[in-house]
């Protein structure tokens, strides 16, 4: 392991370079950089089986620092466990002249007109009139102890693509202001950054969906003006905050977890806004959109999706609820709640039913809001309920869903292989149906 300070593992220059780093790069010198990419439209990738680790104070696993339209591919793993490391940043850095006379970045050019007293929009250089990065695609081992990922408030990249494989480890940061007045950008579109869950890329083409794609991710995004979280396929759980601009799970995609969501701005659109004006996709700030499965706490626990902001169930999307004697999920939003003809899917959770199990729940015990409207029909769907000696039903009546917990016949004895392990099953059932005290904790499933 390389112990220079200030050390660059490989560095990038020039334009429409190929990249495959496939050599390890090791550094535990004070703000070593692994790997840094200037230049313009370059790809980079870090192979599967490659490691880039730096280990120093304030080190940087990759670096993208200047040009525009750069790709980037992490399929092996990139670590920055050094204090105040960052696995990945995206930044220009500092005028060492000052930032006050010129600011330079991705859609930022400018100077201070001191006679006017304010900030003169210039031309950008051509190498950087885009966004410094178009695609990054992390597909691997991401960690860092500062962040996993850091985005500077001059650095505009427009696409995070998280794909089978990933973890990450490390919040994910992003300074970068779309609104931003000193922001040199002529066209029409919203600079934002969208991270996409569930693209096949081994499938070689991006905004393909991944039906077996899985992740977890325990860490927290901050992008308040910025990030757009959109879930295109396969399952996403998610378990931290969230301060991100918009978010929006796709038909094929299912989104679950213990998390908290601050949208910034809230859309607060008029009753019926639901079928007449609102779209999937929409980038409005404070917009959580549902077309496909939301689960908050996730199969077999009970959890809470809190969404400071609106929510919009569209049309066919699902509500995956579970419950259990005394509890349930809640889906929990400060402003307005709107349902399309959403479908319900309430399934019981591990605990101990005594036989003939029956409770009501009312949807505003589910859905807790500021304001709940269904501007729809609700509608049942068979929840994914596995277990091997109960079975579960549910009625819907307006909007009171009556939940109910039953044993199966021969629920213990008909996995008995002997005549004594039939007669345990037996005696099993028995004391099944109303078990108290301790003797409940048996038959908790």
């Amino acid at each position: 392991s390389n112990a220079t300070a200030y050390g660059i593992g490989l560095h990038v220059y020039g334009s429409y370079n190929d990249i495959v780093q496939k050599a390890p790069i090791l550094s535990s010198g004070l703000y070593g950089i692994g790997i840094r990419v200037d230049g313009s439209s370059n790809s980079l990738t870090v192979a599967d089986d490659t490691k880039v680790s730096v280990d120093g104070k304030g080190g940087i696993g990759v670096l993208v620092s200047y040009g525009k339209e750069q790709a980037v591919k992490i399929l092996g793993s990139v670590r920055a466990s050094g204090y105040q490391g960052d696995a990945v940043r995206f930044d220009f850095g500092d005028n060492n002249l000052g930032n006050k006379t010129e600011y330079r970045g991705s859609f930022i050019r400018s100077k201070f007109n001191e006679n006017q007293n304010d900030f003169e929009k210039l031309a950008l250089l051509p190498e950087l009139d885009g966004a410094l990065v178009d695609d990054f695609i992390a597909g691997g081992v991401i960690a860092g102890h500062g962040s996993a990922v850091t985005i500077a408030k001059n650095a505009y990249v427009k696409n995070i693509h998280i794909v089978n494989g990933a973890e990450i480890y490390g919040d994910i940061v992003s300074q970068w202001d779309p609104d931003n007045d000193l922001l040199q950008y002529q066209g029409n579109d919203k600079l934002v950054t969208t991270i996409t869950f569930g693209e096949n890329f081994k499938a070689g083409k991006l905004g393909t969906a991944d039906h077996d794609f899985s992740f977890s991710y325990d860490g927290n995004i901050t992008g308040a003006n910025s990030i757009v979280l959109n879930l295109l396929a396969g399952n996403t759980a998610l378990n931290g905050k969230y301060d991100v601009r918009a978010v929006n799970i796709q038909e094929d995609a299912r989104l679950e977890g213990n998390a908290t969501f601050n949208l910034e701005g809230v859309v607060n659109l008029s009753s019926s806004s639901l079928v007449s004006t609102y779209a999937l996709g929409n980038t409005a700030q404070g917009s959580f959109t549902n077309a496909g499965t939301l689960s908050p706490g996730g199969k077999n626990k009970l959890g809470q999706i809190s969404i400071n902001g609106d929510y919009f169930g569209l049309d066919g999307s699902v509500l995956e609820l579970g419950y259990d004697t005394v509890s349930n999920d809640v889906l929990k939003v400060s402003y307005i709640a709107e349902l399309g003809d959403v479908k319900l899917s309430l399934a019981p959770v591990k605990d101990y039913y005594k036989d003939n199990f029956t409770r009501v729940i009312a949807l505003n015990s589910l859905i807790e809001a500021g304001s709940l409207t269904v501007n729809g029909s609700l509608s049942l769907n068979d929840p994914a309920f596995l277990s091997p000696t109960l079975q579960s039903a549910t009625s819907l009546n307006g909007n009171e869903m009556t939940v109910s917990v039953a044993r199966k016949a021969n629920a213990y004895s008909q996995y008995a292989e002997d005549r004594n392990s039939r007669n345990l099953g037996l005696a099993l059932e028995v004391a099944s149906g109303n078990a108290d005290g301790s003797l409940g904790e048996v038959f908790k499933q």
